[in-house]
C-alpha cells in the first residue's frame, strides 16, 4: 500500500525596520521525511509575487499552507 506523504508549507513574512521598506520571506516546508527552510530579504513587490507563488505550488501538491504576516504600520 501506498502511503501519502502529508505536507505542511509555513509562509511568515515581516518588514524589517531600516532596511528601506525591506521585508524577510522565511519558508518551512515540512514533510513526514524532515523538513527544510530557507529565508531571503527583498522588496514587497516581489515579496508578494513569491508567496503567491508558493502558495500555488503548494496547494497543486495538496499541502497545507500557513501564512504568517507581520508588518509594523508605517509611522
Amino acid at each position: 500500500m501506498m502511503q501519502m506523504t502529508e505536507e505542511h508549507i509555513q509562509i511568515k513574512v515581516q518588514r524589517l525596520e531600516g532596511l528601506n521598506d525591506q521585508v524577510r520571506v522565511s519558508i518551512v516546508d515540512e514533510t513526514n521525511k524532515g523538513a527544510t527552510g530557507k529565508s531571503i530579504c527583498m522588496d514587497p513587490e516581489n515579496a508578494a509575487h513569491i508567496v503567491g507563488q508558493l502558495y500555488q505550488a503548494g496547494r497543486q501538491r495538496g499541502a497545507r499552507i500557513s501564512l504568517e504576516v507581520g508588518l509594523l504600520p508605517l509611522s
